[in-house]
This record gives structure tokens, C-alpha cells and sequence, in this order.
């Protein structure tokens, strides 16, 4: 017997199985089905209308399969006869490829309690219909394809308290009727097009923890009522990679419980002494960001092209050795005035080489004398170097004292050597992977002339006590300045496999070869597999494979190393590893105009790890 002729089935669960095929369109129209669950499984075609076809489901889940076609127009009659005395409605159908329109009968599923179309192909507009679900707690909109404006009918939602309408089209403003969401806890809107200011009744709500709208294009200031609820509760937001203008002052009145991100902005003049504890506690809130303070005394934003260090300074900062030992450290931080900051641009002649100049510097400190101390931090010791009048150096040692699992110093240990194999844990393989790509990006752009590494591998990003990477071995490394590079040499660069194929013969300086390089150690990261591992098919390589595993599954749990998919019990980190996948799939694009730059890679990141996290808040 079939099982769509199960005339007494009432609740049917398949969840986390390998079904594929389409649901059985007769699925429903034999029995009072009160429940389904499909999630998690490799079903294909659309959604059958009969599953609600006597009135009585209140439960529907498939999500996470492979499903086709639109939302059924009249998803609305899936409510029971009886509406007061019928059990709260929740309907999952998130991660398919649902396209065409969110149909407004939705909003006729009265008691309603979730809605989650995620991670589709949704296109138009919301509904303003969505307004009437007067017992929707939680609605999540995001990865889809939604333009036109917000609807402010949203706002009478009163019971909500996740909103989720992150990675759409979404335009126009923010809602300011969106302070009467008084039960709102989490709200996402982060990377859409909303332009116009940041309304003050964002941060009025009293039970919110977490709000993001990154990514978009608003400007103006920041409201000065930011972090207004923080003092009873712990609030994140997240306001980075917009246009906001003006002064850092509010941050400065900032509760101690509240987490700000305010990277990527426009911000402008000096910033108030109160703020600066902001910048030293979490400078990675502040990235791309010129740092001052009231006096004129410049603080070096390491990832701000007007940090003041020189291309020399770079290199030798982000380089390593592979030794257990000290590694030695010298930037060009800032040059001393009574009166006021003076950036300067210290070049080294071919003559007089790093070499040189290192040599001139332990000279001048007599080998690092303690009286040249100016500073210590849970990474080194800095020092204070003078060189005749007007050249000033901060030399800082480095000790790296290895991984804590094992005897190793670099990535390629880790991931290949180190026996037994030590797990990498969400926290540390995003560490490593934001961290390598902040630190291309500072090469990249942060460096005039920039910087090209040519040699972006494993072996040579080396690791902390934890697990923070530090690039290394710039032997290879060249001055990207074309009005003195020749475009080619007889020397080729980079190794093979860590380059696209075109650029394995040919010594064209490229930033766009460091982002392919980046792409492949990002999928080693994820798969744990060698760039020619011996359990791929024929002569293919890991940008081959996982390409080939994507196209033909689009399961993440297929190309991930078996150790990771104990994690993804937690769906958001599920996901977050589904976007890695993604921005090394950009990043090794045959044509070098397609790929990302190392900016666009550290904000996409930075992005998928705050949507993470702030599932987590939940």
C-alpha cells in the first residue's frame, strides 16, 4: 500500500533521510494530515497542495530539501476549519528554490506562529498582508530576492520577536513604526539597499539583543539613544559597511554590556577620549576607520590605508618564522610632534634593504635594550627606536608559542601533519579564515605600493596559541608598483595548484592571484583535503572537485571533512560553512574580473559570522 492511501495517517516525519523524488501529489487527500516534517532530505519538484487538502495540518516543515516551483497561491485555506480552537500554525520551507512571489493569502494564516521562507528564490515585494498575523513570533525572510519598501504593517505584528529580512533587495527606509514591535529581540535587515539615516527607535526597543544593518547605504549620525536599553540587558549592533557620517561620540556613552560594530563607515574628525576605550577593546569594530583623538596624536588603524605604515613595515609584521622561538617585528607606526601628527612614507632603497634597516634598529636599541620599552601586550613587547632625527620605529617581538593541541606552527600542520588529526572548531577555523583575509586586504590596499604575496598557502599562514594566523614567508614577495615592475620575469611564482591555471605560467603581478590562492586554502579549510588529494577522480583538483560535488548536490555535508558535520546540528553553522563554500568558489573563478577583491571577501565574511552569531542569540 502506498502511503498517500494511509487514510488513518495524521502526523508523518521523514526528517533527516536521504529521500529524494517528489512528494506523492496524493499525499493528504486520504487522510487529515495535522503534521508533516520533511526537513533535511533531497526531495525535488513543488509543493503538493493536497498536504492541507482536509483543512486540518498546522504543522509544516520542508525544509532544507530541493524543492521547485512557487509557494501555493492559496496557502491560506491550509488553516484548520475552527481557527479558535486550533493549535498554533508554524510552517518551515526554508534552504529550497521556492521562486515567483510570497503569495498574500499568507497572511489569512491568522494564528500563525513562524514562517520561514529563507534561502529561495523569492522575488517582489512583501506583502502588507503579513500585518494581520497578530501571533507571529518569529518571520524570516532572508537570502531571497525581495525588493520595493518594508511595509509598516509589519508593526502589527506586536507579538514578533525575530525578524529576519537580511540579503534581499529591500529599498527605501527603515520603518520608524517598528518601535511598536515591543517584543522584538532580534532584527536583521543587514545587507539590502535601505538608505536614509538610522531612526533612534531601533535602539528604544526593551527586549532587543541583537540589530543589524550592515550592508546597506544608510547614512547621517549615529542616533545618541544607541545602547539606550543596553544597562538592563546585553545588546549587539551591528552598523558596519554603510555611509554613516559625523562623529564616533555616541559610542563613547555606550554601556559596558552592549557589542558595536561600526567598521566600514564614513566617519570623520576627532574622536572623544570616552570612545577611545571602544577602539582599544574591540579594534576589529573599527576597521577601514582613520582613528583620532582631540589632541592630533593619530592612532594606526591597522586596516585604514592612512595608517602610516610603509610597505616594508608590512611585510615584515606579517611575517613569521617557522621556528618555536621570537619573531621580530618592525612597523613604522607614527612619527612624534609636539603639535601635531605627521604621517610619513619611509621607503628603503634596494641598497640599503629590510635587512639593513633591521639591522640599524637592533643596533639603535642596543639589541632591545628593556629602557626602550614602550609597551607590552599578550602578543610581544614594543619598543621604541629612533634613527637620527627624524625616523621613528616601533619594533615589536612576537613570541608564538604554537598550537595548543601539538608541537605545530603552521596551518598545514593542522590540517595534514599533526597526528592525531586536532579538531577545528567553528571559532578557530573562522579566526583563521577572517584573520588570513584581513590581512591580504591590508596588504592589498592598506600598502602603497601594494603588496602581492604570491605564495598564499597553508604551510605559510603559522598559528597562535589561539589559533590566530599569521601570514608568513614573504621570500617570494613583490612591490606591486607597475611604473617599475615588468610585467613578466623569468622566474615563475607561486605554486601550482594555489593558482589558477592561466597564471601558473605566466609572473604577471595580480592581486586577483592572491584572492585564488586564498580561495583554495579556504576550501582545504573546509574539506581538510590536499590540493591534489588522492580520493579525487582523474587529474582534478580541490577547486575542481568541490566545484563538481556543489553543481551535482549542493550538500555542504558532501564536500565538508566528516569532523565538521557534528556541528551542523546547529543550523546556523551549517550555513555559515555553506557561505565559506561560496566565497571560495568566487574567489577561484577562472576569469581574474570575477573574483572578489580581499575587501569583499573580509566583509562577506564578517557578515555570514554576525548572522551566525546572532542566530545564536536566540
Amino acid at each position: 500500500m502506498e502511503i498517500a492511501e494511509l487514510k488513518q495517517l495524521r502526523n508523518i516525519s521523514l526528517f533527516d533521510n536521504q529521500f529524494t523524488g517528489a512528494i506523492p501529489q496524493g499525499l493528504g487527500i486520504n487522510s487529515s494530515l495535522t503534521e508533516v516534517n520533511f526537513t533535511r532530505n533531497k526531495f525535488t519538484g513543488p509543493i503538493s497542495p493536497n498536504l492541507c487538502f482536509r483543512k486540518q495540518l498546522w504543522k509544516l516543515i520542508l525544509g532544507q530539501n530541493h524543492l521547485q516551483g512557487s509557494v501555493p497561491s492559496d496557502i491560506g485555506s491550509m488553516l484548520p476549519e475552527f481557527l479558535k480552537n486550533s493549535n498554533p500554525l508554524f510552517m518551515e520551507l526554508s534552504n529550497n528554490s521556492l521562486h515567483g512571489s510570497i503569495p498574500s493569502s499568507l497572511g489569512n494564516l491568522v494564528t500563525v506562529t513562524l514562517v520561514d521562507l529563507s534561502l529561495s528564490k523569492l522575488t517582489y515585494h512583501i506583502p502588507p498582508e503579513l500585518g494581520r498575523l497578530v501571533e507571529l513570533q518569529e518571520l524570516n525572510l532572508s537570502h531571497n530576492r525581495l525588493n520595493r519598501t518594508l511595509p509598516s504593517q509589519l508593526s502589527s505584528c506586536h507579538k514578533l520577536s525575530k525578524l529576519d529580512l537580511s540579503h534581499n533587495l529591500l529599498n527605501g527606509t527603515i520603518p520608524s513604526s517598528l518601535r511598536s514591535l515591543s517584543e522584538l529581540s532580534i532584527l536583521d535587515l543587514s545587507e539590502n539597499r535601505f538608505g536614509g539615516g538610522i531612526s533612534a527607535s531601533l535602539f528604544q526597543l526593551g527586549k532587543l539583543s541583537c540589530s543589524q544593518v550592515c550592508g546597506n547605504q544608510l547614512g547621517g549620525p549615529i542616533p545618541p539613544s544607541i545602547g539606550s536599553q543596553a544597562e538592563a540587558q546585553s545588546l549587539r549592533e551591528f552598523i558596519s559597511c554603510n555611509n554613516l557620517s559625523r562623529s564616533l561620540e555616541a559610542i563613547g556613552k555606550l554601556h559596558f554590556s552592549t557589542e558595536v560594530n561600526v567598521s566600514y563607515n564614513a566617519f570623520a574628525g576627532p574622536v572623544p577620549l570616552p570612545t577611545m576605550k571602544w577602539v582599544a577593546s574591540s579594534p576589529s569594530s573599527f576597521l577601514a576607520i582613520p582613528i583620532y583623538v582631540a589632541n592630533g596624536f593619530k592612532f594606526c588603524n591597522m586596516l585604514s590605508r592612512k595608517a602610516g605604515l610603509t610597505c616594508v613595515g608590512v611585510a615584515m609584521i606579517v611575517s613569521g618564522s617557522i621556528l618555536f622561538s621570537v619573531v621580530l617585528v618592525l612597523g613604522i607606526f607614527y612619527v612624534f610632534s609636539r603639535h601635531k601628527c605627521h604621517e610619513r612614507n619611509f621607503l628603503v632603497s634596494a641598497e640599503e634593504g629590510a635587512s639593513s634597516l633591521l639591522h640599524q634598529v637592533m643596533e639603535a636599541s642596543e639589541n632591545l635594550n628593556h629602557k626602550y620599552v614602550i609597551g607590552k601586550g599578550s602578543h610581544g613587547t614594543a619598543y621604541k627606536v629612533t634613527l637620527g632625527l627624524s625616523k621613528v620605529f616601533a619594533l615589536k617581538k612576537l613570541t608564538f608559542v604554537g598550537y595548543k593541541g601539538g608541537n605545530t606552527r603552521s596551518l598545514h600542520d593542522v590540517l595534514h601533519k599533526t597526528c592525531p588529526s586536532p579538531l577545528l572548531e567553528r571559532n578557530g577555523r573562522y579566526k583563521i579564515a577572517l584573520g588570513t583575509a584581513q590581512g591580504l586586504l591590508y596588504l592589498h590596499f592598506d600598502c602603497d605600493p601594494a603588496i602581492i604575496h604570491w605564495d598564499i598557502k597553508p604551510m605559510n599562514i603559522l598559528l597562535g596559541s589561539e589559533m590566530e594566523p599569521h601570514i608568513s614567508d614573504f621570500g617570494i614577495t613583490k612591490l606591486l608598483d607597475e611604473s617599475v615592475v615588468p610585467a613578466t620575469s623569468n622566474v615563475v611564482q607561486g605554486i601550482i595548484g594555489y593558482m589558477a591555471s592561466k597564471n601558473a605560467f605566466s609572473t604577471k603581478s595580480s592581486k586577483e592571484s592572491d584572492v585564488y590562492a586564498y580561495g583554495v586554502l579556504l576550501s582545504k579549510l573546509v574539506t581538510r583535503k590536499k590540493v591534489l588529494d588522492p580520493s579525487f577522480r582523474g587529474e582534478m583538483d580541490i577547486v575542481a572537485w568541490v566545484s563538481s560535488v556543489w553543481n551535482e548536490t549542493k550538500d555542504v555535508e558532501a564536500i565538508v571533512n566528516p569532523t565538521l558535520i557534528d556541528e551542523f546540528m546547529d543550523s546556523s553553522i551549517k550555513e555559515q560553512v555553506k557561505d565559506a563554500i561560496l566565497v571560495a568558489s568566487r574567489c577561484t573563478e577562472k576569469k581574474a574580473g570575477k573574483r572578489p577583491s580581499m575587501r569583499e571577501v573580509v566583509k562577506q565574511l564578517t557578515v555570514s559570522d554576525s548572522r551566525c552569531r546572532s542566530k545564536k542569540c536566540t
